[in-house]
């Protein structure tokens, strides 16, 4: 337990910092609370002209609420699990700043998992905290028959860590790539597009094909954003429900040790090269 305690002494203030900055830069929240609420009117009234159109209250197994509701937990999923671990591995290889970072007494990748936690609940201060406002709200006054249970919500809660687990993973081993390249801005924004449409964030996986759906169960994208959305809405029971979340450990564990596997590689380049 001491030793848990002096760790959590040592990278608690990288949370701590990264809230301060992130509640400093007040046009950032104005930009981003404006994005999500743009994102989330253009793509109500879309759904509501695809059900007017189809003149079916069920698509797929949605109904329209169900879809409203999806798309608001969907933007706050991704907001809860998103990090910007790739941004920070990218700049301190770029800066040389990495090297430095080897010969500190603390661990690198804990100081990049506390820092996202620090980005996560800054954001989920400003722009998190107004969308889930709004969506309690929707489903209180609009959509009662939506209200998930405590004990959906607490699966949804361990469905989002774990999602963020496979995130934070995901990214530090993108974030390696700027060993190899020298600007990683171009291949994040193609990643970021291909997860948007590949995780069900814009779209449920529910509307591809059959085949498509059961490769995408199998790989870490529908693990980081449908599995946590589709809990949340109660479309997962009994089984199912342990067989998604297994997945996503799974992932969490395949990605852990890829993450180590390319880290101790890196080092080596690192030592070879001088740093």
């Amino acid at each position: 337990m001491k030793y848990f305690k002096r760790k959590l002494k040592i990278y608690t203030p990288f949370i701590k910092s990264t809230i301060q900055r992130v509640m400093t830069y007040k046009f950032n929240f104005f930009m981003g609370l404006l994005g999500s609420g743009l994102t989330v009117i253009i793509t109500f009234y879309l759904w509501k002209a695809i059900f007017e159109s189809s003149g079916q209250e069920t698509i797929k197994g949605f109904t329209f609420n169900e879809m409203i509701i999806y798309i608001f937990i969907s933007l706050i999923t991704m907001r809860l699990t998103n990090n910007y671990v790739e941004y920070m591995v990218s700049e301190d290889v770029r800066t040389g700043a990495l090297a430095m970072n080897l010969i500190k007494p603390i661990n690198y990748f804990i100081r990049l998992l506390f820092t996202s936690i620090g980005n996560i609940l800054g954001e989920s201060i400003l722009i998190n905290g107004p969308m889930i406002v709004g969506i309690v709200i929707y489903q209180t006054f609009y959509s009662r028959g939506t209200i998930p249970s405590f004990s959906t919500l607490v699966l949804y809660i361990i469905s989002i860590i774990l999602s963020f687990m496979i995130m934070i993973f995901f990214n530090f081993c993108f974030g390696m790539l700027s060993f190899y390249v020298v600007y990683l801005w171009g291949l994040n924004f193609t990643k970021t597009a291909l997860m948007k449409f590949l995780s069900g964030e814009l779209i449920p996986l529910a509307f591809f094909p059959l085949g498509f759906r059961k490769i995408m169960h199998l790989t870490p994208f529908a693990s980081i954003n449908y599995t946590p959305v589709m809990i949340y809405l109660n479309k997962y029971k009994g089984n199912q429900i342990l067989i998604e979340m297994g997945v996503q450990v799974i992932w969490v564990i395949l990605l852990m040790l890829l993450s180590y596997y390319i880290w101790k590689r890196a080092i080596k380049r690192v030592t070879i090269m001088g740093g």
